[in-house]
């Protein structure tokens, strides 16, 4: 995971500044306060899954979400099977890590987040694995959910990502080169934003992607 989202969600303290999530300081934060704090208010999604092997894709999702929520907490299996409804992965809730593709993997990805009730979801180069197609199909996932009131903080080298967010930071060998407000989420602007988006970087001597770049999107 790239060092921004390590400091923006707490898992590494910045040496200035603070860091603010729901009215609370991050970095005043004992390891156990943060470590709660990103159990019931965070999620995760990475250019990888990390899922178990020996689990099925449902109890993937489950596990985590039990340990939020508690086992007693009756509702937890519902609201998993609503998830996996909703991102079209029902149907394969019972197959093994292995049986699935790409797109269904980070689709898995975003329920497991979603499935504690995350404020805010950390991104880091979702679509980095896939190809054109599962890469548009996973960003209409991940944008439903920002529609939904969940802030989205990603990290990705692709412009054409980048152009779904609101804003886009563009940092270079970890320092913040400019950033570029967006304005509109829909699908009809969605090209006149890659264009603005591709002209701002070409504008500023930007050629994405490139291996030193990283632009930060927030959804």
């Amino acid at each position: 995971m790239e060092f921004p989202l390590y400091a923006l969600s707490g898992l590494d303290r910045p040496t200035e500044g603070s860091v603010e999530l729901a009215g609370r300081d991050l970095t005043g934060l004992s390891e156990k306060e943060a470590s709660q704090m990103r159990l019931h208010q965070m999620g995760f999604i990475f250019q990888q899954s990390y899922f178990l092997d020996n689990l099925s894709i449902r109890d993937n999702i489950l596990l985590p979400t039990l340990k939020a929520a508690g086992t007693k907490d009756r509702s937890v299996p519902g609201r998993i099977d609503a998830l996996m409804e909703r991102f079209g992965i029902s149907h394969i809730a019972n197959h093994g890590i292995t049986e699935a593709s790409g797109d269904q993997l980070q689709r898995a990805s975003i329920c497991r987040s979603l499935s504690v009730g995350s404020q805010v979801l950390f991104v880091d180069e979702p679509t980095g694995a896939l190809n054109s197609s599962m890469t548009e199909d996973v960003m209409d996932a991940i944008s439903s959910v920002h529609e939904d009131g969940t802030t989205i903080i990603m990290v990705t080298h692709d412009p054409v990502v980048a152009a779904r967010a609101d804003r886009v930071i563009y940092l270079r060998d970890g320092e913040l080169i400019d950033e570029r407000p967006l304005s509109g989420i829909t699908e009809t602007e969605t090209r006149s934003k890659e264009d603005e988006l591709q002209s701002w970087l070409s504008a500023n001597g930007l050629r994405p992607p490139c291996r030193n770049m990283r632009t930060s999107s927030a959804i």
